[in-house]
């Protein structure tokens, strides 16, 4: 009878007999069979009498503060990975402040076999669109739209008030980005149309950050009022919820 590590207490590596390895914690097991969930996030399905060895294994997590553990990972999801520490005891590392996730079966010889959350960092690298609200430039209350091709995204906002109407484009710049979290700069060009027909135009450079869907943008633009000699440098900034569909 081969001996498992309990459901959810411990990281390790199953070898099928057809030679395929497989590395995670248990889901669940029974007397004929188990389940594993795999670091991104898989859950594979084993007969006992398919497997030919189980090792359990060391983990080493680089953090991108400086911080460095090891230990055994005990629990997965989405957001984080649960780490039994050797000398820390039990820590929650969130996934988007790994730098580097390492595997070994020698704990002093982490060179011998390194993993990176390829998965996870693959899946921040997706193209993906957004969509959210906010107040401020450029017509008060905001309606923003927008896609991100990688590195570089554009982002349009059109906007409204009792008093006048608004329409911006941003060309960004994407500095870093993580699951739950990016920023950017970004050239930025608008237009307002006031009620009294007053039109005013602007170009500036913006810093932006989305945390959890938590937006915000700032920057310094030149304004100008079109057909008059009124210019001028001033600040602007939005503040609202925009939700990055990048699951």
């Amino acid at each position: 009878v081969m001996l498992l590590p309990a459901v959810g207490q411990a990281q390790f590596m199953i070898t099928t007999r057809n030679d395929v390895e497989y590395i995670g914690i248990i889901s669940s097991q029974d007397k004929d069979s188990l389940k594993l969930k795999t670091l991104n996030d898989k859950l594979v399905s084993f007969s006992r009498e398919n497997i030919q060895s189980v090792d359990t294994l060391k983990t080493r997590v680089e953090l991108r503060d400086g911080e460095v553990y090891i230990g055994t990972i005990k629990g997965i999801n989405e957001k984080e990975y649960v780490l039994i520490s050797d000398n820390a005891g039990e820590r929650k590392i969130q996934r988007d402040m790994l730098i580097n996730l390492q595997i070994s079966y020698i704990e002093d010889d982490f060179s011998n076999w390194a993993v990176v959350d390829k998965d996870y960092q693959l899946k921040l690298e997706n193209k993906y669109s957004m969509f959210g609200t906010t107040l401020g430039a450029p017509g008060v209350f905001n309606f923003v739209f927008g896609y991100q091709f990688g590195k570089v995204a554009v982002r349009g906002s059109l906007g409204f008030s009792w008093f006048w109407t608004g329409a911006q484009a941003n060309l960004m710049y994407n500095i870093s980005k993580y699951k739950h979290f990016e920023h950017n700069l970004s050239i930025v060009s608008g237009i307002i149309n006031r009620l009294d027909d007053e039109e005013l135009g602007y170009i500036g450079l913006y810093y932006d950050l989305n945390y959890n869907n938590f937006f915000l943008e700032f920057g310094p633009v030149f304004l100008t009022q079109f057909g008059h000699p009124y210019q001028q440098i001033v600040p602007m900034a939005s503040v609202g919820y925009v939700h990055r569909f990048n699951d």
